[in-house]
Formats: C-alpha cells, sequence, structure tokens
C-alpha cells in the first residue's frame, strides 16, 4: 500500500462523552509520527441523516459510523474509531496496514460481553462480530453502498456485521492490539489502541476500569496544555500557579500538578482522584482515604502535611501543602536515601529506628511508638523507608516560632493512606501485630507516650471525624467507620499492657 501524507480520521462523537473526545485526540497528537485530519462525527452536522434514534443505539454514533465512505466522497481511505479509545501507539503504524483487495478492516474480536447493561444504563447488545465496528478502516470506493440513505434506513445489527457487504472476503483483518476491550476477557497485550468500552474514567461508575491511569495522565497533560487556562487554577477563591514539578527528580514522571499560591509562594500538590497509588489497587480513592488519615493524624497532634479535597470542574482532587515549599525547611529526603542499609520498601521497625537515630543523631522511639500505633488504627501499611523523612530545618525559625510544624528534623509524616491493608488489592505487607508492638515499646521503655495516644484515643470523637468527611458516600462511611472500630479493638491488650506496667487496674 502506497504511504498517503496524511491519516483521514473520523471519530464518534456524543455530547455525554465530549471529554473522551478531546483526550483521545491528544493521545493521537502525542504519539501518531505523520499529520492527523480530524473530523468528528457530529449527528446534528449531519441533517439528511434523519434516522431516529433507537433504545438499542448507546451513543449518538452507533448508526453514524456507517456516513464515513460518503463524508470521505468514496475516495481513498478513511479510519473511523469510537471516541472512548485512546492510542498509546502510533497510528501510522495501523494506517499503513490498508490493503486495497479488502474493503474494510477490522479487529475480529470473538467475545460477548460479560455485563447486560453498559455505561449511561444503556443495554448492552449482543450479536455476531460485537465490536468489530468500533475501529473500521473503510476503503471508501468498495463501500458506495453506505450512501445517506442507506444508512437511515437499514438494519442497525446488519450494519455492524457488515452484511452489507457482497462477502466477508471483503473484510480484512487487524491485529487485535489495536482494539483492546478493557474489563474483557482474551485480549492481545499490549494495546495499541485502548478501548473503554465498558465505559471510561470520565464516567463515575467506571472511574477506575483498566487502564483508567492512562487516560487521566492523558487528560491531564491535555489540561496543561489548554491556552486559555493561562496555567492557573481557582480554588476555594485563592488563585494557584501550575509549574514545572519543582522536587521532582529530571526524568522522573509525577503523578500530580506542582501549585504555587500566588498570594504568599508556597506550593502545593494537586492530586487525581485513582484507586491506585504506589503500584497498588484500592478499594476506594487514593486521595480520599489520605485526606481521612490526615484528619486523623491532626486529631493525634501528629504532624503531617495539609490535606483537603477540593472540587474542580465537577471532579474531586486531594489538594496537599508541600512541606518543602516552606521558609524553614531546607531539604526534605527519604531514609532510604540516606541510608544503605534498608531499601525503600523496609518496614523492620528496629532496623527502622536505627537508622533513623543515627542519620538525625537523637532517639527517635518515642516517635516510632506513636508512629505504629497510630499507623495499627488506621490499617495503613505504606509507612516504611520511602515515606520516613528526614528534614534540613532552618533551626532559627523552629526554635523561636511555636506554631512551625516540624519541631525536629524527623517527628513528621507522610503517606497516612486510611485502612489501605484492608481496602487493598494487594496484601504483601501485614500490619504490625500486637506482640511486635508489645515488644517494640517495651524494649525502648516508651510507655508514657503510649499511654499519651490512648488516652486521646476516643472512639466517638474518630467515628465523627469520618461521619463529616463530606467526600465519602455513605457505603464509604460505613465500611470507614467498621474498620475503625475493629482496628480500636486490636489495640486494645496494648493498651492493657500498657495500663499494667504502669500500674494501673484494668
Amino acid at each position: 500500500m502506497k504511504k498517503t501524507n496524511f491519516i483521514n480520521l473520523y471519530i464518534g462523537y456524543d455530547k455525554n462523552e465530549a471529554l473522551a473526545y478531546h483526550v483521545l485526540v491528544q493521545s493521537i497528537i502525542e504519539n501518531t509520527s505523520i499529520p492527523v485530519r480530524i473530523t468528528p462525527i457530529v449527528k446534528e452536522q449531519n441533517p439528511e441523516f434523519n434516522r431516529v434514534r433507537s433504545d438499542l443505539e448507546s451513543t449518538d454514533f452507533s448508526i453514524t459510523r456507517f456516513l464515513t465512505p460518503s463524508l470521505s466522497q468514496y475516495e481513498g481511505w478513511s479510519l473511523f474509531v469510537d471516541c472512548d479509545f485512546i492510542f498509546p501507539s502510533d497510528l501510522a503504524k495501523l494506517w499503513d496496514l490498508r490493503d486495497d483487495k479488502f474493503a474494510v478492516m477490522v479487529c475480529k474480536h470473538n467475545y460477548k460481553p460479560k455485563n447486560s447493561v453498559k455505561f449511561l444504563d444503556k443495554i448492552q447488545t449482543n450479536y455476531d462480530r460485537k465490536n468489530w465496528s468500533s475501529l473500521i478502516l473503510f476503503n471508501n470506493s468498495k463501500c458506495s453502498v453506505l450512501t445517506t440513505d442507506f444508512v437511515n434506513t437499514a438494519d442497525g445489527v446488519e450494519l455492524h456485521q457488515f452484511n452489507w457487504l457482497e462477502n466477508d472476503d471483503l473484510i480484512g483483518e487487524l491485529p487485535l492490539s489495536w482494539n483492546y476491550l478493557c474489563e474483557e476477557e482474551n485480549q492481545t497485550l499490549p494495546p495499541d489502541g485502548i478501548h473503554y468500552t465498558n465505559g471510561g474514567p470520565w464516567f463515575q461508575a467506571t472511574r477506575n476500569t483498566q487502564f483508567s491511569i492512562d487516560w487521566i495522565d492523558t487528560r491531564n497533560r491535555a489540561l496543561l496544555a489548554d491556552p486559555y487556562s493561562d496555567n492557573t487554577l481557582i480554588i476555594d477563591g485563592e488563585e494557584y500557579e501550575i509549574i514545572p514539578p519543582r522536587f521532582k527528580a529530571k526524568g522522573l514522571k509525577s503523578d500530580y500538578f506542582q501549585l504555587m499560591k500566588n498570594s504568599n509562594e508556597s506550593m502545593y500538590h494537586l492530586k487525581v482522584k485513582s484507586n491506585e497509588h504506589r503500584g497498588i489497587q484500592h478499594k476506594y480513592p487514593y486521595i480520599y482515604m489520605q485526606a481521612l488519615g490526615a484528619e486523623f493524624a491532626k486529631y493525634f497532634k501528629i504532624s503531617t502535611q495539609e490535606h483537603r479535597i477540593v472540587r474542580l470542574n465537577g471532579e474531586d482532587f486531594l489538594l496537599t501543602k508541600d512541606i518543602r515549599g516552606t521558609n524553614y525547611v531546607d531539604g526534605m529526603e527519604p531514609l532510604s536515601y540516606y541510608s544503605d542499609k534498608v531499601i525503600p520498601k523496609t518496614r523492620d521497625l528496629n532496623l527502622l529506628k536505627n537508622e533513623m537515630d543515627r542519620y538525625t543523631k537523637q532517639n527517635c522511639a518515642d516517635f516510632f511508638t506513636s508512629m505504629i500505633l497510630f499507623d495499627t488504627l488506621i490499617a495503613n501499611v505504606q509507612r516504611d523507608a520511602r515515606s520516613l523523612r528526614i528534614f534540613e530545618i532552618k533551626e532559627q525559625i523552629y526554635v523561636n516560632e511555636e506554631n512551625q510544624k516540624i519541631k525536629t528534623n524527623h517527628e513528621f509524616l507522610i503517606e497516612n493512606n486510611y485502612g489501605n491493608f484492608l481496602f487493598s488489592k494487594n496484601k504483601e505487607n501485614n500490619l504490625y501485630t500486637q506482640d511486635v508492638i508489645i515488644k517494640f515499646i517495651e524494649e525502648y521503655k516508651t510507655f508514657d507516650v503510649a499511654m499519651k495516644f490512648f488516652n486521646a484515643l476516643n472512639p466517638e470523637n474518630l467515628i465523627g471525624i469520618i461521619e463529616k468527611a463530606h467526600y465519602l458516600s455513605d457505603s464509604e462511611k460505613d465500611e470507614c467507620c467498621s474498620l475503625f472500630r475493629k482496628q480500636f479493638e486490636y489495640l486494645m491488650p496494648v493498651e492493657n499492657f500498657v495500663l499494667k506496667y504502669l500500674g494501673h487496674s484494668i
């Protein structure tokens, strides 16, 4: 096939999936090596198409896709795709697969959908050659039967099964990787084209579908490239500027927007809503559980970064005060950066404490006691040598100003992910056992620190924090409360041990 100097691309458009269309275009612009002429097929822009949409048509482009040859004047080749794709691979490679002996070329899936209902509660119809028509290379001159009048009246299933062709020999086959059906079985990895056929991350109900992170990352890059935003955001009446990640090593990928608050030039992170964090899939959005964990830390007067859920354009984000952007912190690095005795995932308490003691030149037993009791209560297993940080602090500031959060170079927690042990799909790490906690308290004689924690441990107050978390659904609140009660009971033998040691009756 002789190469053309551009790809003639038509994309199905539906106002309910407008964002999906624009993110698809972004992925094509980013990854395609030759020019692409992109035309959205908008039903209202084709007045001669007057077919009445049936209940079986889940989108405006269910049938309008078959207008592609007529819109192309029946000349050359055209590519049609649904809007619920992104393409991480070069679309030119797909374009080069055109073969003039075929009238159409498609990915010939052989599968039956798992669900009877599609996104937006649309009926999921099941028929042979299902999803073949979601990506079509049209050899337009051989598809002249697809006039507007014909498409207006033809049976929908007959259209999608390509029964309007003289014979099946005119249907060429494309590699399945170009139409990877998310959440379906027997798909070809790695995908060249990701098809969110069961609903994508732009819908709340399918926010965390397979490959959602790829779509969200593409959307984020599209937002940053928006010339109308001028790289500024207004959050709760305050203006923030989007800047390059200031504290990310060059070449490393960032999972957040770096913001600078214009009123005082302090630094913030803005993280998108996702159920994945540090390579682990969670039952509930990470940003919600991190915000809830931070509220618990605040209750126990444990120093941590300030977190709050903010809403922008109808979507929730986690806004985090970046402690590295304050005027009394010169530097902040994970313990694993300083010590060659630990790796980032190290969770051995004694090893971590000894290394922290060594590099801070302080006894960190009190800090570790509060930390492990707190992490056990919120069921957090993401505290390791990567999230334990050593700070370089401007001493003259933190000594003289009582309101500064960091008083030493280590008593500060990052990663307060509520419930991630029990809500996670990856349980490689375990919570500290009662015996391990008791042994640590006994070995380092931190009974008073433990008792201070238990004295503050008021179930009614802490459940109240969960109930007031406006960003949680009722079912999420119920499960978070249930988890709290379970962990509260789990810590009671530890409290009893501490009370006995201190001579209190139980």
